[in-house]
Parts: structure tokens; sequence; C-alpha cells
């Protein structure tokens, strides 16, 4: 690819900045713990043979290729099977042990197979779309084509030895990992070839290795690759590149212009050997299956080293060289396990803590026509003191904190610590407007949800008790001109995630036969709710978690949909059991 002085400039300038930002503190955060696994060896449904490739879609479906069994799975949040497709072949939607996956925008499903040098796109269902890309060995020419004869092509462009893993941007743009002839290369969302990056540099021998720009800051390598492999974007459109074989992380920008590199090849913290996957999470930090030391490490966006977690063996926990990781909408990080036939979800486990809403009021009066504010204090609990748990208040930050089903924030952003049940210990006091919080006529509890300033999740409930509906019998305050609703609306489900029970509220501004009913993720029937006639006004009706038979259902995605009339609405909620 060709360098301007301009990208010179730009390029001296971020190694400044990187160079500036490494010498800061770096604050300790500690590793995600082991939560679930999913899979055992066979090729039975949810069963493996060697799970490679991981992504996750909108719904946080998690998607999983099969090396093997040269298929593509398909499980909820949870780890239940849903479905999958693909079989072994060189046909539309037939594999030779299928390798990277990614999902766009319209949660399209992109399979590298790279036994084929092919790249194939499905429907979110596993219905073939279309593929693109041939063999083309660049080093003896074999196979390679002009794609365009005489135009800006270039021989072999668009064509692959061995593209395996794949990645999408925010444009879903399609970034394949040309492995074998050590380049990247980037796709428009048609498979149709945009420009290419990269070159081969063995960097333990110096063969093929170049130095990019003279007498200037970059080395002899940079932009090089040996076994490109793993692929991510982060949220600036950069493009972080495993160069696997020189035991290296290096990051580009959205063009393919190098920025800087991290890692070098041993056992210590920071250090790489053969690693593959990488992936990046909600905070922009740049997270690495590091398959060679069996573990999994995390870097700040800039490659210094955070922590780590794994070690080698089968237990929950380890690693038999983990090959890519993904990451789901609430942060868990998801992990192909191959030698152990498993993956495996990490994350932070919800905190329950003790809370308090309206210190020193028994009962917990409430009046959702208030214009007030609520004060809640979240409470600092010991297990010496007969709490179930050990919890420090003054560790939550109040600007994570949602309180309520209309999930209220924080009125003065802040909050003030303060003890409040005299034990000595300082509590979180804060405060929310009472009509934020979705709080309505015949509630009983409410709860909150928040995180630590470390990132742990946190939740808490409080009996409540609401007064001032002037005995209206009703479980939802009537809201809308003349005390009547504007429109037909279906709200979200109230607590969501829930166990072992959520509220579902919907308002219908006529009097109208309203029909609400369950489905499971797949579309199957589990419940309906209300079949009956209406009058105009909000509603509420709590769902137990139970099917038509009354059975409980598993842990896993749902949803809920209201009919009325002509008007449909359809909404996701989340069981955890």
């Amino acid at each position: 690819m060709k360098r301007t002085i301009n990208t010179y400039f730009f390029n001296v300038i971020i190694l400044t900045i990187v160079v500036f930002l490494s010498v800061l503190p770096i604050f300790a955060q500690s590793p995600p713990t082991f939560l679930f696994k999913f899979g055992t060896f066979g090729s039975g449904d949810g069963q493996f043979n060697f799970p490679f490739g991981l992504a996750v879609d909108a719904a946080d479906r998690i998607i999983v290729t099969e090396n093997f069994n040269n298929r593509v799975q398909i499980f909820d949040e949870s780890g239940n099977f849903l479905s999958k497709f693909g079989s072994v072949g060189s046909g539309n939607g037939q594999f030779s042990g299928p390798r990277g996956i990614a999902v766009n925008s319209s949660s399209d499903i992109i399979v590298a197979d790279p036994t084929f040098h092919r790249i194939q796109v499905f429907d979110s269902s596993g219905n073939f779309l279309f593929k693109f890309g041939s063999r083309c060995v660049l080093a003896s020419g074999i196979g390679c084509v002009d794609p365009d004869g005489p135009g800006p092509l270039e021989i072999g462009d668009g064509q692959f030895f061995s593209g395996e893993i794949v990645a999408v941007n925010a444009t879903d743009n399609i970034i394949v990992s040309d492995r074998d002839n050590s380049r990247i290369q980037v796709f428009d969302q048609s498979g149709n070839f945009l420009f290419k990056f990269g070159s081969r540099c063995v960097l333990a021998s110096g063969i093929g290795c170049v130095d990019p720009d003279g007498s200037g800051p970059l080395q002899i390598g940079d932009g090089q690759f040996n076994f490109a492999r793993g692929v991510a974007v982060d949220e600036s459109g950069n493009i972080i590149i495993s160069d696997t074989r020189n035991h290296r992380i290096q990051v580009f920008d959205p063009s393919g212009n190098f920025l800087f590199k991290f890692g070098t090849f041993g056992s210590g913290d920071g250090q790489v050997r053969f690693q593959i996957g990488v992936t990046v999470n909600n905070s922009n930090q740049i997270i690495v299956a590091d398959a060679g030391n069996h573990r999994i490490q995390v870097f700040d966006s800039l490659g210094n080293f955070l922590y780590k977690f794994g070690n080698i063996g089968s237990n929950d926990g380890q690693f038999l060289g983990p090959r890519n990781v993904a990451v789901d909408g609430t942060g868990r990080m998801i992990i192909t396990d191959p030698v152990n036939h498993r993956v495996q979800v990490f994350g932070s486990p919800v905190i329950t803590a003790k809370i308090n809403i309206k210190p020193g009021s028994d009962p917990n009066s409430i009046n959702p026509r208030s214009k007030g504010k609520i004060p809640v204090a979240i409470l600092t609990t010991s297990t010496a003191d007969g709490d179930p748990i050990d919890f420090d208040a003054t560790t939550v930050d109040p600007l994570s904190v949602e309180f309520g089903p209309g999930g209220a924030a924080e009125a003065h952003g802040k909050g003030h610590l303060e003890d409040v049940d005299g034990d000595g210990d300082s509590d979180l006091v804060l405060h929310f407007k009472t009509q934020e919080t979705g709080i309505q006529c015949g509630d009983t509890e409410a709860s909150f949800t928040g995180e630590t300033f470390g990132g742990q999740p946190i939740t808490g409930t409080d009996d409540i008790q609401t007064v001032g509906c002037n005995g209206a019998k009703a479980v939802a305050e009537v809201q809308g001109h003349d005390g009547l609703p504007e429109g037909f609306n279906l709200y979200q489900n109230y607590p969501n995630p829930f166990n072992p029970e959520t509220e579902i509220r919907f308002g219908i501004p006529e009097s109208n036969h309203v029909v609400l009913t369950i489905f499971d993720i797949l579309g199957n029937e589990i419940r309906t709710l209300v079949d009956a006639q209406y009058n105009a006004g909000d509603y509420s009706i709590r769902w137990d978690a139970k099917d038509h038979n009354g059975n409980p259902v598993p842990s896993g995605v749902y949803l809920y949909q209201i009919q009325v009339g002509d008007f449909s609405q359809v909404k996701k909620m989340s069981l955890m059991r």
C-alpha cells in the first residue's frame, strides 16, 4: 500500500502518543469469573468436534463453527442448542473445516471456509446467500488471476490462500485474514474487493522483512505478518491483527496504515505464544486467545497488559489451546476450547446488595404521583455482622445506578456517604425522581441495578407500599390525556433479566380485545397471558416463567407479543435462573 507524507507524520504522532501514554500508571483489574460451559465431544446437536470460530449476534445468540463436524451451531445466551447448518462438501452452504465467523448489522452470518479458500455468507437462520474468493498462492502465482484486466486491481486481489478469520466493521465491510499469503484483505458487504495490506515477514530469520519508512520511527517488519490469523475492529474502526508466528499483535488504522504493535514471544504477562483469536470488549480493551500459553490475556486499547486468566487443563476455567473469544452484550467473554470440545463463558456474577428504600421509614410508603424524590441507601454489609455477604457500598459507581422499572438515574449525579443503619460503616445514599422511577400503584417492591467502579454488576430489592392511589385497584397508573394512554404501548418488562418472575405492562387508548403471548426464541408459543376484552387504560401482568402446563421454562431469551386489533408489537426479555 502506498504511504503518503501525511500518513508518515500521522504515524509519528500516534507513536508519540502511545509512548507517552504507556508510561502512565495502569490500574489493576480483576479477571472474570468462570460462569458455565457447554458442549461435549460428539456430533449430536449441542456437541462439538473441535469448536473453533465464535461470534455473538444482536440477540446474544452464540454462533460456533466446528472444524471437524463441518457445520455451524447456534445456541442461546445460556448455551442451549437452537439450530445448526452446514455439512461436509464443496457446494454452496457446505464446508471443509470452517474456521472464523462474524455477524454483520443485518445478523447475516459470515463464515471463513479456508480449505476452499472462500468466504460464505448466510442469513440469520443459516440459509446460504452468497460466497466470494478462490485460491491464489502469491508466492508461486498458482491459481492467481487479474480480477479486472487493465484496471487498477492487481493479480490475486480478492483471492485467498487459506482465508481463515473474518471480522466486520461499523459499515459492514468484511475484513479477512488471508493467512498463508500473510496479508489482510477488506471487502464491502457484498464481497467486492476494496483494498489489502501486509506482506510476509519472518522476524526470527528476517526473511521478507523490510523497513517501512527508512530512517523514520517504524521498525523492520512493522505492518508485515507471518501467519496473520485473528482479526478484530475497535470502536474507532482500527483493525487489530494477531500476527501468530511472529508472536505479536499489530494495530492498523481503518485504511490499513500501521499504528503500533505489542507482545513478544514468551509466557510472561503481556507475552504470547502462537496466539490466535482477538476481540475488543465494550471498554475497548483488546482480548487475546493466547493458545500456546493456554490462557486469555487482556490489554488496554494501547496494548498495555491488564490481566490474564486460565491455564492448561480440562477443569472449569482451564484451556487446551483456546482459539477464539467473543464478547456479548452484557460483557461476558465466550471462549472456544477446542481440544476440550467445549465453549466456556466468563463474566462477573451479579452481586445482590442490601438496600433500604426511604431509610428510617417503615413501611416504605411511595406515592407514584409525587413530584418529589425517593432516597435509596445501598448498605455496606459484613458476614461478621450476620449479613449474607461482605459488600462495601463505597465502591458503587453512582452514575451506573438505575432504580425502578423506569430505570431512573441518580437525581444529583453523585449521592453521598452516610451511616444510615448505625453499624459504623459508610453506606451510599442516592436520590431518584419519583415520576422517573416507573413505580406504579400496586407495586410491592422496587429494585436497582448498577456496577462498582471495577465493573462488578450489582442489584438489590426492597419492599415498598404505594399510597395516594385514590383507592384504585389497578396495578398501573393511568397515563395520557384525560387519564387515558395516548396510544397503544407495550413496555419493557421489569426486572430484566429476571428470576423467578417479571412484570409486563401494556396500555390501550380504547376498549378492545387484547392478546398477550410468550414465545421462545424460535417462535414456539410458550403461554398466553392475556386473551380478553379490556377497557382503555394501562395494565400490568406478572409472568412466573412457566409454560401453559405450569412447568418452569429454562433460562434463555423469550419474546412477548401484544396483539390489539391491527396493532402488534414484540419485545425481548431474558430469564436467568
